[in-house]
């Protein structure tokens, strides 16, 4: 034991204080041993492994004496700085009263107060407070009450929001990163996208939603919400009976210059939920507000006064603390404080932001505020800003995180897997202080400006010491040399095509060399590469499930369009999402670190799920998914979004409808076959419209979305925007190959249900017999070739200047010149419909 020692502030009789300063400079050990090393390695990683002796005001000092302004506050919790004297004097004062603490026995005075100064400062109506020890437990008492007051299950709250890590706040948090291995969550917990009034109406249309739970500014990102959409969502919620609950634990209490941010969009919400600041940074404490009629119906009987209690909810130090907060922020004028030194802050930001282009935006309200820094623009910058994110989606920030800690003294943090900086300083901020700030991220950012300075070095070290503790992924391979033409390593507009073995791939890749790019083409060591050795490309044997291959293949490119893919009417949902989901994924990885600067994904007009209308849009969202190849284009595209975010890629992605052309051999050269062999079959007597689009025109737009500048960030379909239905195409087909008319035809309903039996019996051989060969007919062949594939190609027109070069009856003729030159007699099955090509034409990678 320790002996008597005095502290700064009083007695120490059990030596409690003494002992903790004589094993001063062992906190980062103890931790590692008895709290969370991995946390530990993270603040040694980004040099915040300091002695921290001391905090107070705006400032933490360490063993040398050395301040450290803080703009990060615990997340906000230390409102009024550190160890406030009025704060610390309520306490001491509520300690020697002797008060009594019996939570289960009694109500105090204090809390009674508390509630009653809450709220005050709240909506009328809003007089029922339940206290809790954190904003987790405030959340889940919420989530509670809600259910309790209407008898309903579900719960909705928006994606990117966040309200805790224990179970029941967890189940609403928006970022799937924070669940990962704790499932499973609460069932009847559903997100929508902050801002999206239509999906929200969607969620509570069915008067199933007990709650509707949102931050009125998102802390993760601190995003600030669309004009008129919270109190649009309070509308809709008071329209189905749903409770709106506004999470004010971040952006409550003077936080964004006004008591609770819910006053600038005039809300008067059924649940206000208040923490960390509500302590002013001294005691664990948080609010669950409500109206009366609320509690009570959820916990208001003598029969049910016990089922929901919080043992250190009430106790006298929090709510002395709580008290003593309001207190000072009333006395002290911090609301209106807050706002000013705010607006300070957001015009020095905007100042710096037009000096560096690595500040893109900043956003937020009072002293919460988030800067959301960008891609820079010099090649050698970018390809160590790729390799950053490649290893984590939150390590770029710590650019300039580290060394405004390090050589600055200030203390800032990431807003997580993502770039941006949060800034929660203390509402008794000054002047002086805000600006001391600025001059130190201005220094930081002129540093960094030019990407050699040391601090990315710091950074890129980092990130390749993460990647390098990954498990490998593949064993290690001689990788096969690269064949065909070979290319100047000087050069600066090399271009990675993949699937370029396969139909539309190929093309793009003749199309590119007779341009005089520099083309390389990722091929599998088993495919037929004879057009590419004759155009000369270079070969890079490769895969897309195999990262290294992509590493090597995209090394040096500038460009890449990625047209491999899978397509399968019948591969198991695994196999198909291994090259079209994951191979994407690995494509996007390698061209990240290869700092390529342009990526063109070719999806496929599948992924809006065969709607059957007209000049179907890239707004149309899919309802109905007949198959896994159409749901894997889809999470491809997800994947390409992700990058774009994530990596700062310039992204583009098409959707073609049906190509045709010459080499069109799985889907013209097969409609061929079964025509000369009288076994072609139409579905609805082949009266939809085809959806066709010839190569060439749709190779023009993919050089578009290489070169034009409105392209990045696009989606576009490409369709000839022809009537021209499946009866037309193959009656001109037949009439160009000598043949009869085709006019087997099944009724639409019947096709449909065989596609789907012969699918699954087809799967079931599979598993049982090692078959090969692809089913008579699928549900995708009867979608495509019984529904209309009208789709709109404006987009594609007013942004890139696309126009389709080639017309039908040019197209047709090329087509037939080459079907008559190839002879395409080779057998085909008693009834055939062709797989169409959707995408990129390739079956295999």
């Amino acid at each position: 034991m320790g002996g008597q020692a005095q502290s700064g502030h009083g007695s120490d009789a059990l030596g409690v204080i003494a002992d903790a300063r004589a094993r001063a400079g062992e906190e980062l050990a103890l931790a590692a041993r008895h709290l969370d090393p991995s946390l530990v390695d993270v603040l040694r990683i980004l040099g915040f492994d300091r002695e921290y002796t001391s905090a107070r005001g705006s400032h933490l000092y360490d063993a040398d004496g050395r301040a450290y302004l803080d703009f990060h506050t615990g997340e906000g919790f230390a409102s009024l700085g550190h160890n406030h004297p009025g704060v610390r004097e309520v306490l001491e004062a509520a300690l020697a009263e002797d008060l009594v603490d019996g939570v289960q026995l009694h109500y105090s005075t204090l809390a009674g107060m508390l509630a009653e100064e809450l709220s005050a400062r709240l909506p009328r109506g809003l007089d029922a407070v339940f206290f809790a020890s954190t904003g987790a437990e405030a959340v889940d008492s919420a989530m509670k009450f809600a259910r309790a007051a209407t008898r309903r299950p579900r719960l909705v709250s928006c994606d990117s929001g966040f309200h805790g890590v224990t179970l029941g706040p967890l189940s609403l948090v928006g970022d799937d990163f924070f669940k990962e291995g704790f499932g499973p969550l609460l069932p009847g917990c559903a997100r929508v996208p902050f801002g999206d009034l239509d999906r929200l109406e969607a969620e509570l249309r069915g008067k199933d939603v007990a709650a509707f739970i949102v931050e009125p500014i998102q802390g993760r990102l601190v995003s600030t919400p669309p004009a008129g959409y919270l109190e649009a969502a309070q509308a809709l919620c008071r329209r189905y009976g749903t409770l709106f609950v506004v999470d004010e634990i971040q952006t409550g209490l003077g936080r964004t210059g006004r008591w609770f941010a819910l006053e600038e969009w005039g809300l008067d919400p059924d649940f206000v939920l208040v923490g960390k600041a509500l302590s002013g940074g001294a005691m664990p404490v948080a609010a669950m507000v409500t109206r009366r009629a609320i509690h009570d119906r959820a916990v208001g009987t003598l029969e049910r006064c016990y089922v929901h209690q919080s043992t250190f909810g009430r106790n006298r130090l929090s709510m002395a603390a709580g008290l003593a907060t309001l207190r000072i922020i009333e006395r002290d004028g911090l609301v209106g404080h807050a706002s000013r030194m705010g607006a300070l802050l957001r015009d020095g930001l905007t100042e710096l932001q037009g000096r560096y282009e690595m500040v893109k935006t900043v956003r937020g309200r009072g002293l919460m505020i988030g800067i959301e820094l960008g891609a820079p623009s010099s090649r050698a910058a970018r390809m160590s800003w790729r390799l950053i994110h490649l290893a984590s989606e939150g390590l770029f920030p710590q650019l300039v995180v580290i060394p405004l800690h390090r050589d600055h003294g200030v203390i800032t943090m990431a807003a997580g897997k993502n770039d941006v900086i949060k800034l929660l300083p203390p509402l008794t901020l000054s002047e002086d202080e805000a600006r001391c700030f600025l001059a130190a991220l201005d220094a930081v950012l002129a540093d960094v400006h030019g990407g050699e300075s040391r601090n990315w070095a710091v950074v890129r070290d980092i990130a390749t010491a993460t990647l390098r503790r990954r498990p490998a992924r593949e064993a290690p391979a001689e990788p096969a040399p690269f064949r065909g033409g070979r290319i100047d390593p000087s050069c600066d507009d090399l271009c990675l095509v993949t699937g370029a073995t396969g139909f539309i791939g190929g093309h793009i890749a003749q199309r590119l060399v007779a341009e005089g790019r520099h083309v390389r083409c990722l091929a599998r060591p088993d495919s037929d590469t004879s057009l590419l050795e004759r155009l000369g490309v270079e070969i890079a044997p490769g895969d897309l499930t195999s990262p290294r291959s992509l590493a090597r293949a995209a090394a040096g490119c500038r460009h890449v369009v990625h047209c491999g893919a899978l397509v399968s009417d019948w591969a198991t949902a695994d196999e198909i999402r291994r090259v079209n989901v994951e191979g994407t994924r690995n494509l996007l990885d390698a061209s990240a670190v290869a700092a390529v600067e342009r990526f063109v994904h070719f999806s496929t007009t599948d992924v809006y799920g065969y709607p059957g209308g007209r000049a179907v849009d890239e707004g149309h969202a899919a309802t109905r998914f007949a198959n896994w190849y159409a749901r894997s284009k889809l999470e491809a595209e997800a994947e390409v979004r992700r990058a774009e975010r994530a990596q700062g890629l310039d992204a583009v992605v098409l959707r073609p409808a049906t190509v045709y052309g010459p080499r069109s051999t799985e889907v013209v050269g097969a409609i061929a076959r079964a025509i000369r062999g009288r076994r072609m079959l139409l579905v609805g007597g082949g009266g939809a419209v085809a959806g066709l689009c010839y190569v060439d025109n749709l190779v023009d737009a993919a050089l578009l979305a290489l070169d034009h500048e409105s392209a990045p960030g696009g989606t576009f379909n490409v369709s000839d925007g022809l009537d021209v239905t499946w009866r037309q195409f193959t009656d001109d087909l037949a009439r160009g190959l000598g043949c009869p008319p085709v006019r087997r035809s099944l009724p639409y309903p019947l096709a449909s249900g065989l596609g789907f039996s012969l699918e699954h019996g087809y799967r079931l051989l599979r598993r049982t017999t090692g078959l090969t060969a692809p089913p008579l007919l699928s549900r995708q062949a009867v979608d495509v070739l019984g529904r209309d594939q009208s789709f709109s190609a404006r987009r594609a027109r007013e942004v890139l200047g696309w126009a389709p070069r080639v017309g039908y009856a040019a197209g047709l003729d090329a087509t037939l010149a080459w079907l008559n030159d190839e002879h395409h007699v080779v057998p085909t099955p008693a009834l055939s419909s062709p797989q169409p090509c959707r995408s990129g034409g390739s079956r295999l990678p």
